[in-house]
């Protein structure tokens, strides 16, 4: 584990270290400044209900809005160019109107996590004494706003594929844990085949879906015959099932849909929950589980 985070701005074609182990303002000219707001905890905003008269009231659910980040930078000159060129390249990385770039913002301390926006207004340059750069300076101060859609941190993601080593009836397996405090949405790829059966266990949520207790503690989803590669996402903000060659395969289910989450904290690397897979196809297919881990703060939160 390194003592300080390295944070990086990245547009997918010029990456900039700005501050952290690895930074170097001689070369790149740009440094994150001082009381940076949005950077750290996942906002939320609790929710409650009053009655008329009511003393009080109860706390009815949260709601958790975009990310919004104000971000100061200081741009200085550097070995190879005066600081308007480096003004020049700020500008580009996060782009303008219409074409503003998606931008990741990764803060790697003891894992890279990372959130991913767009500027939500113009970037607010200054300069020390008032005299546009290109004529008179050597520093420009530059205020960011961005905006991100997905507020929780994303680490890194697990993914892990399973290929059948002869034809007929064969089953797989995967490791399954969750070590983050946020719930994880499993993503499935499943290859063409007669069928496939992957699970969706409950975890002891049933009561969530007016299902009797531990009704779904093995459940297991079966696929109909897939002529097409199917991806399933199990998040509910997603379509369910989508298939590649972009047939309409969900009536096909007969409205079965995996629901269920993994809580946070569940199983760990040394001690997984483990998910058989049966599949009915030729040698040589996959499936491949693909596990997206989302945490509400930039590092830590460890159990």
């Amino acid at each position: 584990m390194t003592s300080k985070a390295t944070i990086t701005i990245s547009n997918g074609v010029d990456s900039v270290i700005v501050s952290g182990p690895g930074w170097d303002v001689a070369a790149d000219g740009i440094s994150l400044d001082t009381d940076p707001k949005g950077l750290y905890s996942t906002g939320f905003v609790v929710r409650t209900q009053s009655g008329v008269n009511e003393f009080g009231g109860r706390i009815t659910g949260q709601s958790v809005p975009v990310r919004e980040m104000t971000l100061p930078f200081d741009l200085f000159e550097t070995v190879s160019g005066p600081v308007s060129e480096t003004k020049w390249r700020f500008h580009r990385l996060f782009g303008s109107p219409p074409n503003l770039n998606r931008v990741t913002w990764s803060y790697d301390l003891d894992e890279q996590r990372k959130l991913v926006g767009r500027l939500s207004k113009e970037i607010d340059f200054t300069t020390e004494d008032g005299f546009d750069e290109t004529i008179d300076g050597d520093h420009v101060h530059a205020v960011v706003s961005l905006i991100v859609p997905q507020p929780n941190y994303e680490g890194p993601e697990k993914r892990a594929t399973w290929t059948k080593a002869s034809s007929g009836l064969e089953t797989g397996y995967f490791a399954v844990w969750n070590p983050t405090d946020q719930p994880l949405w499993l993503e499935w790829v499943i290859d063409p085949c007669t069928s496939c059966s992957f699970p969706d266990f409950s975890y002891g949520q049933e009561r969530k879906f007016n299902r009797p207790t531990n009704a779904d503690v093995a459940r297991m989803i079966i696929t109909p015959a897939l002529v097409s590669k199917l991806s399933v996402m199990v998040d509910p903000m997603m379509r369910t099932y989508v298939t590649a060659d972009g047939s309409n395969i969900t009536p096909l289910f007969n409205g079965v849909e995996p629901v269920y989450q993994v809580p946070p904290y569940t199983g760990s690397k040394g001690s997984p929950v483990v998910y058989p897979v049966t599949m009915d196809a030729p040698a040589g297919r996959k499936v491949t589980l693909v596990q997206r881990r989302f945490w509400s703060a930039e590092s830590g939160l460890y159990r």
